[in-house]
């Protein structure tokens, strides 16, 4: 009997271990692993060099840890609620990891979805349902501010439209209790004083020819290349290992993240 015992307590330590080792993303395409899939806006095999940061956390999650990139191209905090969420909370996980970013698509009106929101009311509403599902569920919810568009005036980097969607973030974060890191900014502060080719050198540009993926070329604001997409990764990652030590136990040595 008490060896019984043994065993079932093992059992649950066991199953609890295996729960807490689990991060799921939750974004827009910015955070998609293009790895292995079709481009059916080009009509070529890959979308390389398109690439989205979930593809860096993939590479850099730690043995035996489970991530579920649950990222879904054009959906906005809105969309996403309304049709791909019950689909990311199955795989939801007491003590579990939640990445939380969106705003590029709920920043652009679509003709065909109605997907925009406000950054002063609607799109916080919405990333919290998709946040309270997950800490409903016993997980750990890290709010992510959106990826800058690429914008240059005036001699320097200069988005704006994603700032009120930032901002969104950052309060929701406080008022909730949840981690929080600003892409945003830090995507922008790595881009200070860079001239504007060196910048669009890590976003979706490309003239024809340049890649047989994109024969008719890229011009892209919002998008990375490889390039871009470890650079984002390795920001994420940088304030993981300063703030988030709990998440960072679940990723590799972070020397290989970073550009």
């Amino acid at each position: 009997m008490f060896k019984g015992i043994l065993l079932s307590c093992a059992a649950v330590l066991g199953s609890a271990v295996f729960a807490a080792e689990v991060i799921v993303i939750a974004s827009d395409s910015t955070a998609v692993d293009y790895r292995g899939r079709k481009n059916p806006i080009a009509k070529t095999d890959s979308w390389s060099p398109m690439a989205g940061w979930g593809e860096y956390t993939a590479r850099d999650v730690r043995k035996g840890v489970a991530l579920f990139n649950r990222s879904a191209g054009g959906y906005s905090s809105k969309t996403y609620c309304e049709t791909f969420l019950p689909k990311t909370k199955k795989v939801f996980k007491k003590g579990g990891w939640l990445l939380l970013s969106f705003g590029s698509n709920d920043s652009r009106p679509h003709p065909k979805f109605d997907r925009a929101t406000k950054p002063e009311s609607t799109f916080p509403q919405y990333m919290d349902r998709i946040a309270s599902a997950a800490k409903e569920a016993g997980m750990n919810v890290v709010v992510l501010s959106p990826l800058p568009f690429y914008v240059f005036s005036k001699g320097k980097f200069a988005p704006k439209t994603l700032a009120p969607y930032a901002a969104a973030c950052e309060k929701l974060a406080k008022e909730k209790g949840y981690y929080y890191i600003d892409l945003y900014k830090l995507v922008c502060d790595r881009f200070e004083g860079k001239s504007a080719d060196e910048i669009k050198s890590y976003y979706m540009f490309l003239k024809p020819g340049d890649s047989p993926n994109w024969p008719q070329g890229r011009s892209d604001n919002l998008h990375v290349n490889d390039k871009g997409a470890k650079m984002v990764w390795g920001l994420i990652r940088s304030e993981i290992d300063k703030n988030i030590p709990e998440l960072a136990k679940l990723l590799k040595s972070s020397d290989g993240a970073k550009e």
